[in-house]
């Protein structure tokens, strides 16, 4: 079946997180393009129908911002901390997570 080309915008900090776990050995560096992983993990939300409690777009664009540079911070450093989160995990709680790793970047 052909493909209709269709854009999206994506912060730069989510961008490069996504590049790291597309490069070989990685999560997701096993899809032939970032167009064929980007399709997969939409079609895996589109297949499994799971409800999220994670909706980013609740925040204000300073705090989407936040998250995602702790995100790429996490991905980038092998960190997991989903475990921190509560069931089910919020937009706010990651936020707050992130807002806990900013206070500590400041320290240093």
């Amino acid at each position: 079946m052909a493909r209709d080309g269709r854009s999206f915008k994506i912060s730069q900090e989510l961008w490069e997180a996504f590049k790291h776990l597309r490069q070989p050995g990685e999560l997701y560096g096993a899809y032939r393009s970032d167009n064929a992983a980007m399709e997969n993990l939409i079609f895996y939300m589109l297949y499994f129908r799971r409800p999220h409690t994670l909706i980013l777009s609740q925040l204000t664009l300073e705090e989407q911002d936040l998250v995602h540079a702790y995100t790429k911070h996490c991905v980038l450093n092998d960190i997991d901390d989903r475990a921190r989160l509560p069931k089910p995990a919020t937009a706010q709680s990651v936020l707050a997570l992130a807002r806990e790793w900013q206070q500590s970047e400041r320290r240093k």
